[in-house]
């Protein structure tokens, strides 16, 4: 029979000493604890409805434990060829509040439409630092207008 794995705090980093098969069991026993962990805070931050920083505090706190899924994911992905390079890496970014925060925010980026993203201002700014709306498309226009400008029309 085999050992039962430990998953608590700071064993993350056991993942670099591990084989890939080891390494994969261990990050599926792992994941659905995670898991559990972040929807208990994302769920008692909704219960503080009259106490909005903490419930906010409680958020976040639910987003980075769901960005250690993330991460972990990366780690499951990595080739095995680039283990041994990448893996301290991934490991590290799993014990970072801000790396953890930005792979939340990847993560609610890549769940935007595409179409939409290309539509929205762009956050520019004048020489004295107030605001130009420009999209993508406008941007991607006036370049175009630019370049037959310097080359001349086709």
């Amino acid at each position: 029979m085999a050992k039962k794995l430990q998953i608590g705090q700071r064993q993350a980093s056991r993942i670099c000493q591990m084989s890939a098969t080891d390494r994969l069991a261990f990050i599926a026993e792992g994941l659905p604890i995670i898991h559990a962990s972040a929807k208990g805070f994302w769920s008692a931050s909704l219960e503080l409805n009259a106490m909005p920083r903490e419930a906010e505090v409680l958020e976040g706190f639910a987003k980075e434990e769901a960005a250690k899924i993330l991460i972990l994911l990366d780690v499951v992905r990595c080739p095995e060829k680039r283990v041994a390079g990448k893996l301290s890496m991934l490991i590290g970014r799993f014990y970072g509040h801000l790396e953890r925060l930005i792979y939340a925010q990847l993560a609610e980026w890549w769940s935007e439409d595409i179409a939409r993203l290309r539509k929205a201002p762009l956050p520019m700014y004048n020489v004295d630092l107030s605001p130009v709306p420009v999209t993508l498309d406008a941007l991607k226009a006036e370049q175009d207008r630019l370049y037959w400008a310097e080359v001349g029309d086709p």
